[in-house]
């Protein structure tokens, strides 16, 4: 029963993921840009990987390390970022200008995770 809280987390996070990528692609599409350009498969995939990875690791830890749980969540998103800037920030950069449909394919899968990950964080650390 205690797991529960993992798999509802990786549920939510998957469809609304899932939803946000639909609706981005969509833009794209009506905006006549390229869809897959970008990497931005790779950038909601990853952002969901390293969230849920995150997420379990300061659910696991959740009471034995509660003084240092902000810490934990706070290195998640400097993996994150250090993630974007070594595999997907060189691409951008190829042409030497990171466009905003560039920056928006990392930025709007990895801030949905985010928020999504703080509400879930919130309600179970409430429940400890």
């Amino acid at each position: 029963m205690k797991n529960k809280g993992l798999g509802v987390f990786i549920l939510i996070l998957f469809f609304i993921l899932l939803a946000i990528f639909t609706v981005h692609i969509s833009i794209l599409h009506f905006l006549n840009h390229d869809l897959f350009a970008n990497r931005i498969v790779a950038s909601y995939v990853g952002n969901f990987v390293l969230t849920v990875m995150i997420f379990i690791f300061i659910y696991k830890n959740k009471e034995k390390k509660t003084e240092i749980l902000g810490f934990l969540f706070l290195g998640g998103s400097l993996i994150k970022f250090t993630l974007f800037f070594v595999f997907l920030y060189p691409f951008y950069l190829q042409d030497n200008f990171v466009s905003t449909v560039e920056f928006l394919s990392f930025f709007i899968p990895y801030s949905i995770a985010l928020i999504v990950e703080t509400q879930q964080l919130i309600k179970a650390l409430n429940s400890v």
